[in-house]
């Protein structure tokens, strides 16, 4: 595994170097946006050694160690599901433009239920006034 990892970081330094020369060519915005994307782009090579490789290395390696102990593979079982939510959540993280639409579209929804709650308690609230007036 330490091959595959020294391959990844040899690329990445390398494309790091060419991208900050030929960054020098766009403008401020885009040299912003592509920095974001190489972060998450390094991001998203790295989540899968922690929610997938390094569990299952634990599990395999175990009963090498020949201990007796229980194992809740309930952790290992939701990190494999885990990794794919994981992969889309580095992208509306690390992007700007995404962070700031997800951003506004969870405001919008907390905005819409609190306009629901605040109609209902008017409501319940003129319901008991009507009540007691008759």
């Amino acid at each position: 595994m330490s091959v595959q990892y020294t391959i990844i970081i040899y690329c990445a330094v390398k494309m790091y170097l060419n991208m900050e020369t030929k960054l020098q060519l766009l403008s401020s915005t885009l040299r912003i946006l592509h920095r974001q994307f190489y972060k998450t782009l390094i991001l998203q090579v790295v989540t899968p050694t922690f929610t997938l490789f390094l569990p299952i290395m634990i599990v395999n390696n175990l009963p090498f160690l020949n201990l007796q102990f229980d194992f809740p593979s309930g952790i290992l079982t939701s990190g494999l599901v885990l990794y794919p939510a994981l992969d889309a959540c580095i992208v509306m993280y690390v992007v700007q433009d995404y962070r700031k639409a997800m951003r506004n579209v969870f405001k919008k929804s907390v905005d819409k239920i609190q306009s629901a709650v605040t109609w209902t308690q008017n409501t319940t609230t003129v319901n008991a006034q009507n009540a007691v007036l008759f």
